[in-house]
């Protein structure tokens, strides 16, 4: 893009997808209760079904987007993957339409606190035996996910919702069905990451963030930064399973092998306890 209608665009953009305010009322049947959150191509809203009181998601297409077949495509792509999905812990799509010009889709809402509130704003902290725990449940998701040629693409605390003892999954926004015509995703370089590629790449996310969970434990005693294999003191398969979930060592060819690892590893801390 030139670099003198960079500054314009961006001022556009800013007006054009202003987020519609609380008590919004849209397409005569949802009011807007409040803003959840603003991604590259939508606008997220906690809104009221006036037609039954239940509390769903809102997604809108950022206005800034709408004349782009593609990027409409593309904001459409979390609907699509949803509804062929069921799993009690990955949200439902109800459908998607459009109103004055705005494209809009509806999914169910999700009680709960994001692991990333619980892991900074809450301070709760997951031993090894916790972490694994609740990492099982994740996996399990992942696993269902990989059955049905779906990589879920951002596996981040920000996308696990706990509720209680229950994990759901959400935010499919950078979900590929890999059965569809658009099953693979392009890197910054140019190449094409197609089918085992973003499987392990949901593998590594999840070992970041089985990480994340490991640290909330961790009492910090040094001021220089030391790798994970040096902080953390970790049953052996637990590092090992995380070196492999990195790509360190040799990487894991499904989920059905991370969770016999798992497995495994909850039944040796159980007799060591």
């Amino acid at each position: 893009m030139n670099p003198v209608l960079r500054p314009i665009r961006k001022v556009y953009q800013f007006f054009a997808d202003s987020p519609f305010g609380a008590g919004t009322i849209i397409a005569h049947r949802f009011k807007v209760n409040h803003l959840l959150g603003r991604g590259s191509f939508g606008i997220a809203y906690n809104c009221i079904d006036l037609n039954t009181s239940k509390h769903y998601v809102l997604k809108q297409l950022r206005p800034s987007k709408r004349n782009n077949e593609k990027d409409i495509e593309l904001f459409y792509n979390e609907a699509s993957i949803l509804r062929k999905l069921n799993h009690m812990a990955i949200p439902n799509a109800h459908g998607q339409f459009t109103y004055k010009g705005n494209y809009f889709y509806i999914m169910d809402f999700i009680e709960g606190y994001n692991a990333e509130d619980i892991l900074f704003e809450k301070r709760c902290q997951f031993d090894e035996m916790k972490s694994l725990l609740l990492f099982r449940k994740l996996v399990e998701i992942v696993d269902y996910l990989h059955n049905q040629r779906i990589c879920h693409g951002d596996l981040r605390i920000p996308n696990v919702i706990l509720q209680g003892n229950a994990l759901f999954l959400i935010d499919f926004g950078l979900a590929i069905d890999l059965d569809s015509n658009t099953g693979f995703r392009q890197t910054k370089q140019g190449r094409m990451e197609t089918g085992k590629e973003l499987m392990k790449q949901d593998y590594f996310d999840l070992g970041d963030l089985l990480l994340f969970l490991l640290y909330s434990s961790y009492p910090k005693k040094s001021k220089k930064a030391l790798p994970w294999t040096e902080e953390l003191s970790l049953h052996p398969l637990t590092a090992q399973m995380l070196r492999r979930l990195l790509g360190i060592d040799r990487e894991y060819l499904d989920t059905k092998q991370i969770l016999s690892d798992i497995d495994g590893i909850l039944m040796e801390k159980t007799y060591e306890t």
